[in-house]
């Protein structure tokens, strides 16, 4: 856009001498825009709108309307393939443009949903066991002098907890409890599948040995939950809370029984312990 002030700025290159092609060069404009405005003289530009140009949608805008009126619902990529059968030739983005302003808004949800940060409204306490993956996932390849044994099975088993993400997932963990300011406690794992969560016995059981049965108080778990609820009991004293501020394991079900919460599975404790280091 040309101002005034450069109209002043042509026609004072004029007078000094300059030919309309250096003027051009020293003002950027073009040699036929220098041309106009010596000849017009120091009269001040008038801008005013430009005639809207016609619009291929124009003659359709209707249909559209009366579409939209009939059902609110419909696509805007059905409706462009319904133009097109009338003889439309313009672009999509036209129609869904058009579309956007003469839709009906939408009703205002009836509930309000209420966010906020996470730990902020229901207060969790999170611990896990204090494991070294790395010393987990260790070869058993050996040396030549001292080979290894069942390395096949050690390398399926490293390639599983490799698959887990066991490492990853308590970064994550930590990183989101630290931005709602809440602790993960780190327990260690010794005896977490092997002791009792209701009455501390120690009940020795192979890894292949799913169930937690106890001979001293009858309780009966699965495995995972069982030594989730050890490991709860061992992190609260950090959380500033007593054992007796752990709630009662409740016995479940072997899977595929009824259960309170569905048919068959592992049961989550209701303290909130997070346990994804299983023993």
């Amino acid at each position: 856009m040309v101002t005034l002030r450069m109209i002043v700025v042509i026609h004072d290159l004029q007078r000094q001498g300059l030919s309309i092609s250096a003027i051009a060069r020293r003002t950027g404009l073009d040699r036929k825009t220098v041309r106009k405005y010596l000849r017009r003289g120091l009269a001040a530009p008038a801008y005013g709108p430009r005639a809207p140009r016609p619009r291929r949608l124009e003659p359709y805008e209707d249909y559209l309307r009366e579409r939209v009126e009939t059902c609110a619902g419909l696509s805007g990529r059905r409706l462009y393939r319904e133009l097109r059968t009338l003889g439309y030739r313009g672009g999509y983005t036209a129609v869904t443009d058009y579309l956007r302003t003469i839709r009906p808004a939408l009703p205002a949800p009836f509930e309000r949903r209420f966010e906020t940060a996470p730990g902020r409204q229901a207060q969790v306490d999170f611990a896990v066991e204090d494991l070294d993956v790395r010393n987990l996932t260790r070869s058993a390849r050996g040396t030549a002098a001292a080979p290894g044994v069942r390395v096949a099975q050690k390398r399926d088993l490293n390639r599983a907890i490799a698959d887990q993400g066991w490492a990853a997932f308590v970064t994550i963990l930590r990183d989101r409890a630290a931005s709602a300011g809440l602790p993960v406690i780190a327990v260690p794992a010794h005896g977490t599948s092997q002791s009792c969560s209701r009455c501390g016995a120690d009940v020795p059981k192979t890894l292949s040995v799913r169930r937690h049965r106890c001979p001293h108080c009858g309780l009966d778990l699965d495995r995972d939950h069982n030594a989730a609820i050890c490991i709860l009991r061992r992190a609260w004293p950090a959380h500033g809370r007593g054992l007796a501020d752990v709630p009662p394991p409740v016995a479940t079900a072997e899977p595929g029984a009824s259960h309170a919460s569905g048919a068959g599975g592992t049961s989550v404790p209701s303290s909130g312990a997070l346990a994804p280091l299983v023993a």
